[in-house]
């Protein structure tokens, strides 16, 4: 951080915009069915996404008062396809979270 500090503006906006151009999201379905992403971002990026997910993902109790079951890992999942959900409109055939997940 400290060498970024001393550096000219102009060089940290090329590199800014060179982190930027690197952003990626790719896609891969195995036999099983399972679509693997891999997500490339930015520092500026992977705050955005790793707030609103943080924000998502903290364990929910269950109806009757039980502990939410789910792992961190699908506690994230679940909480980047509530963020996603809202901003898609609803489409026939594709079923909402069965979990809710807190805001």
């Amino acid at each position: 951080m400290t060498t970024r500090m001393l550096r000219p503006d102009k060089d940290l906006r090329d590199d800014d915009e060179r982190l930027k151009a690197s952003r990626s999201l790719t896609q891969h379905t195995d036999g099983c069915g399972l679509t693997r992403y891999k997500l490339v971002l930015d520092p500026e990026g992977a705050a955005i996404i790793d707030a609103a997910v943080a924000a998502l993902s903290a364990p929910v109790k269950g109806p009757e008062g039980e502990p939410d079951d789910r792992t961190p890992a699908r506690r994230r999942a679940d909480a980047l396809l509530a963020i996603v959900g809202r901003g898609c409109p609803r489409r026939a055939g594709h079923p909402r979270a069965t979990r809710p997940v807190s805001s």
